[in-house]
């Protein structure tokens, strides 16, 4: 949540030079289940949200809803695309409950909520 306050109220710039790096210990890496992490991101958007109303008043609902439940979604059909079927069905399954979708993407919604064997089949 840290990134969205400082983006939200301050001015972030590129600096092309590398001013830290990153080193993992022991230990499983967050950044590798991106099933969680996909529901990570939503959750501190929500927390964001209903943190600030006046951000969420000025963007707009349906703009709101294509940067967090539509990015959920993209997500989904990234991993899709990988044929990381173990990743994309529950993102789908997290992008239908979410709502923000279109009847073409039903395709993949649909299957997604069925047990894994139908969604890799």
């Amino acid at each position: 949540m840290l990134w969205l306050e400082i983006a939200s109220f301050h001015k972030i710039c590129l600096v092309s030079e590398v001013l830290a790096y990153y080193t993992h210990h022991d230990g499983e890496q967050a950044t590798r289940d991106q099933v969680r992490e996909a529901k990570q991101v939503r959750e501190v958007q929500e927390v964001f949200l209903q943190k600030h109303p006046e951000i969420k008043m000025e963007i707009g609902r349906k703009r709101i809803r294509e940067l967090t439940d539509g990015r959920l979604l993209s997500r989904g059909y990234e991993t899709f695309w990988q044929n990381d079927l173990e990743t994309a069905q529950p993102i789908f399954r997290m992008a239908f409950f979410a709502g923000n979708w279109k009847v073409a993407d039903l395709k993949y919604l649909i299957p997604a909520l069925l047990p894994s064997a139908f969604f890799s089949g």
